[in-house]
């Protein structure tokens, strides 16, 4: 993951992403599952809980799948956003 980060390689970052200590999160709370299963048919990468648990992010190859996902997410959940880290 170090190296996929330090290269840019955003493919690899997404592949890389896992939530495997909370993947039965989805079970307990359906909107996290729902939020992941929206964000992966609208085009992203990838889509997983973060660490904390605090929120559930996406990887897109750009900025109109970005917005795209967004579009998609606010039907059922109105305060998602798009946020560009590099």
């Amino acid at each position: 993951m170090v190296d996929a980060i330090a290269t840019r390689n955003i493919e690899a970052v997404a592949a890389g992403c896992s939530t495997s200590s909370k993947q039965n999160v989805s079970g307990r709370l359906p909107a996290i599952g729902r939020i992941k299963a929206i964000m992966l048919q609208n085009g992203a990468w990838n889509a997983a809980l973060s660490g904390s648990g605090a929120c559930v992010f996406g990887l897109a190859s750009s900025e109109r799948v970005a917005d795209n996902i967004t579009a998609a997410l606010r039907h059922e959940f109105p305060y998602a956003v798009v946020t560009q880290t590099c």
